[in-house]
């Protein structure tokens, strides 16, 4: 038995198991101390101990949504080594693409699924550049409550890139379109082309969210908003893989804390404005071009 490193990410390391017949037998994460904030990969200082936390977080978490019947790639987790073990699924949409063969249990989704729980200053300054629908928003709060923290009941799902340099937000059509170029799925109840896909997606999306919106209220946590990746299995059912942690959850805590990647982000910009301000600047003149 062979272990092969198969990607290195921000916030972990996928790795694979391979027999002496070249058979996956086994797909696991690493997770790091690694923070990764702006979109520009990781930051040049480690948090140690953040590895097995996130090991922790992710594993509580894929553990109490397979109990409540929600379909998982999550298999086990060791928090003293970081490991998560997983369900091996194919990714034709990275390049070289991903293939388990025999072992794999289904396709990940080229998108990123976003919901939208309540309104966060970042959300609402996109719908007052045009770029959501304003009254289509206001359609989801209460008696059109426009302000930070007014909760979306129903949620608020949309998409973005998964695969490319740097991510982008995509209409509904534009990730069936994302979706159309990767997969080609024989089933008997699509729609159209692939956009049952996306309604499949979302119903799903918005039911696990509106679970861990009550799992994390239960312990004074306010879950603002997160992404989430998912795989059509064998079975053409949906399944959630990656991780679920608050490195995917924007999460607001008992004391009015955010418990998630924004104190990092604010540090950085408090500490260095400067830089913030060039970074800004530098992303705007060449955007989807990280290497800038």
């Amino acid at each position: 038995m062979t272990e092969v490193l198969e990607r290195k990410g921000s916030s972990k390391n996928i790795w694979k198991s391979v027999d002496d017949d070249g058979e996956v037998s086994e797909v696991h994460f690493v997770f790091s101390d690694r923070v990764s904030v702006f979109d520009i990969g990781p930051m040049v200082v480690p948090f140690t101990g953040l590895g097995q936390l996130r090991c922790a977080i992710a594993g509580k978490i894929f553990k109490v949504l397979e109990s409540q019947g929600f379909e998982t790639h999550y298999l086990s987790h060791d928090i003293s080594t970081g490991r998560m073990y997983v369900k091996p699924v194919n990714i034709p949409a990275l390049t070289p693409p991903v293939d388990y063969g025999a072992s794999a249990k289904g396709i990940i989704l080229p998108v990123e699924l976003l919901c939208r729980l309540a309104l966060t200053d970042k959300f609402m300054s996109r719908v007052e550049r045009g770029e959501i629908d304003r009254q289509q928003v206001e359609r989801l709060t209460t008696f059109g409550d426009w302000r930070e923290g007014s909760r979306l009941d129903p949620p608020f799902i949309e998409c973005s890139t998964k695969f490319e340099t740097a991510d982008r937000y995509l209409s509904d059509s534009e990730a069936v379109e994302v979706i159309a170029e990767t997969l080609t799925i024989p089933v008997p109840f699509r729609k159209t082309d692939h956009d049952w896909l996306i309604d499949y997606c979302y119903h799903d999306v918005k039911h696990l969210f509106r679970f861990l919106y009550q799992f994390f209220k239960s312990s004074g946590f306010l879950l603002m908003d997160g992404k989430v990746e998912a795989a059509l299995t064998n079975l053409n059912h949906i399944m959630f893989v990656d991780s679920i942690s608050p490195d995917e959850l924007r999460l607001i805590g008992p004391d009015g804390r955010s418990y998630d990647k924004d104190p990092v982000r604010e540090w950085y910009k408090d500490t260095f404005p400067d830089w913030y301000a060039e970074l800004l600047s530098v992303k705007a003149a060449f955007p989807g071009d990280n290497s800038k």
